[in-house]
């Protein structure tokens, strides 16, 4: 159990010190350790459900109130969708959807960041998840570009 706390901490502080004047960092939990913060995360299946776990990290030195947004900026694939933080998975609609209520992040700790895609037909998506303050300001955000084929398997 210590080593698990002194890994969090030591991770958490070589991401500060990386990172500099960021508040948040997005990490895949597949890859832990790599900040896809302002990246695009390239997703390719054949199924019809997908859910892509990651986790936003507070790298700053204070508590920070966050809230996050999803924005589809392409799609030729239908599909439903929901987002999952720590507390609950909410129901996505719309092109552009934010969380109803937003958390409080204390320095070191993260939030579960969790899509749930359930595709009706095949294509692509591009859909960006943006971490917001609790002006609606944008913080940190990361792209998932989809393709998904929804082969017979």
């Amino acid at each position: 159990m210590k080593q698990v706390a002194y890994f969090s901490l030591l991770f958490m502080s070589v991401l500060s010190h990386a990172y500099g004047q960021n508040q948040t960092l997005i990490s895949l939990d597949s890859q832990p350790g790599i900040s896809y913060s302002g990246q695009t995360v390239n997703i390719n299946f054949d199924y019809t459900n997908q859910n892509v776990f990651m986790h936003c990290y507070n790298i700053s030195n204070s508590s920070i109130e966050i809230k996050f947004r999803r924005v589809i900026i392409s799609s030729t694939a239908s599909f439903l969708d929901q987002f999952c933080d720590n507390w609950l998975c909410y129901s996505c609609s719309g092109s552009d959807w934010t969380t109803p209520a937003s958390t409080t992040l204390q320095p070191g700790d993260s939030s579960i960041m969790k899509p749930q895609l359930e595709f009706t037909t095949a294509g692509t998506a591009l859909i960006r998840y943006y971490i917001i303050d609790e002006n609606d300001n944008p913080i940190d955000s990361v792209d998932l570009d989809i393709n998904c084929t929804l082969s017979d398997n």
